[in-house]
């Protein structure tokens, strides 16, 4: 089983990951988007090659991402997105949140405008009751610890994999 973890900036992804990385022998892959469009597209369908045939992997970011970015700073959405998720059943995708006055408090002088947290929250929700996989859950970082987050992850996917 493969995880994605989802969310907008400062809910905690990155340190989730860590501490998942002690849990496990995971492979752990950032992704971007491409420089165009068409780039990004033909990224995202080798991806989902690649995942068709990985086990064990942490993807931080994906398609929800660009979902969401596409649509806020890029002017454009990816139709194609909901095709390639329907061909990874061994994805199990997690949605990291947080209070909008927890992610400000996260915020430490980064260069990204508060001011869309909210829509960017309110996006990344709308997308992930979009997505067509078979397993997904919400995990909310503002009362949760990231070692806490990591455990919910990891007995989730052990007891998938267990009756799946």
């Amino acid at each position: 089983m493969n995880i994605l973890i989802e969310g907008c900036d400062c809910v905690g992804k990155s340190t989730v990951i860590t501490e998942l990385l002690k849990l496990d022998d995971f492979t752990v892959e950032h992704n971007a988007a491409g420089k165009s469009k068409l780039e990004t597209k033909q990224l995202y369908e080798q991806k989902t090659i690649n995942l068709q045939h990985t086990n064990n992997h942490i993807m931080d970011r994906l398609f929800l991402s660009e979902c969401v970015y596409g649509q806020l700073y890029r002017n454009y959405y990816p139709n194609y997105i909901r095709q390639l998720e329907l061909k990874l059943p061994n994805v199990v995708l997690i949605l990291i949140t947080a209070d909008t006055n927890v992610i400000i408090d996260r915020f430490d002088n980064k260069n990204i405008d508060i001011k869309d947290i909210d829509d960017i929250k309110i996006k990344f929700l709308e997308e992930f009751n979009r997505s067509n996989y078979r397993y997904k859950f919400v995990i909310d970082s503002s009362v949760l610890s990231p070692k806490q987050i990591a455990n919910i992850i990891y007995n989730l996917i052990k007891e998938i994999e267990k009756n799946d």
